[in-house]
């Protein structure tokens, strides 16, 4: 069976035939997949439905396409509204982490600058474009949201929402979640783990420390670990 390809857009026309000049869209329908008239495609917008679409035309500056079936995509969506706090990786970690943060589902993701942290700048249109198209792929339907870069401090102040720190020594992961929480703040450490200036704040906060069993995890394996848990591990 062929593939379907689906492509995030800012809008879908209320038509059954209609025209889209998106230019990130026609790049990979006409330039880098050469999709043709009689192909299908799924177009969905943040928060939408998939809408199974056939090409009627293509060509380098539009695309004219048939509408042909709405799919609802609730079943994709996690029963939690998770926000991520990451302390800042070297390399291009963050770019894994946003990938697959995005793939399980998570809501929201924080870059952290905290006590411990090497690298303080990200590339946000870099990390809004991995995003997108881990979306694209994974079936998903809600963008994740995208925060600049904060202190550690700035962080535990705007964030207001029930939250989890990873440290080593902390209550098992599930011993520590909630039934009924429907929102909630997950926060990661650097490579090194928190200083101790940085626990302190979480223990001012009310922060509960957890862990995720009895191994020492680099950062990126303990975020996707502990999202895929809170998310899906019910």
């Amino acid at each position: 069976m062929k593939k379907i390809h689906r492509f995030l857009v800012d809008s879908i026309p209320d038509a059954a035939l209609f025209t889209l000049d998106e230019p990130r869209l026609i790049h990979q329908v006409h330039t880098v997949l050469a999709l043709r008239a009689g192909e299908d495609i799924t177009l969905f917008t943040d928060g939408g439905p998939d809408e199974r679409v056939t090409i009627e035309k293509s060509d380098r500056d539009k695309l004219s396409v048939r509408r042909k079936e709405t799919i609802d995509t609730t079943r994709t969506r996690p029963p939690l509204l998770l926000t991520v706090g990451i302390s800042i990786p070297k390399g291009t970690t963050m770019e894994l982490i946003v990938q697959k943060l995005t793939e399980l589902g998570v809501y929201e993701i924080v870059p952290i600058i905290s006590g411990r942290t090497v690298k303080a700048g990200v590339r946000m249109e870099r990390l809004r474009s991995i995003s997108d198209e881990a979306l694209e792929q994974c079936g998903g339907s809600n963008r994740v949201r995208l925060q600049n870069p904060l202190l550690l401090s700035d962080a535990l102040a705007k964030y207001s929402l029930p939250s989890l720190v990873c440290e080593y020594g902390g209550t098992y992961l599930t011993d520590a979640l909630q039934d009924n929480t429907e929102q909630l703040m997950l926060y990661i450490g650097p490579e090194g783990g928190w200083s101790e200036d940085d626990l302190r704040l979480f223990d001012e906060a009310g922060i509960q420390r957890i862990n995720l069993g009895g191994r020492i995890l680099r950062t990126d394996t303990a975020a996707i670990a502990a999202a895929h848990a809170l998310l899906w591990g019910k």
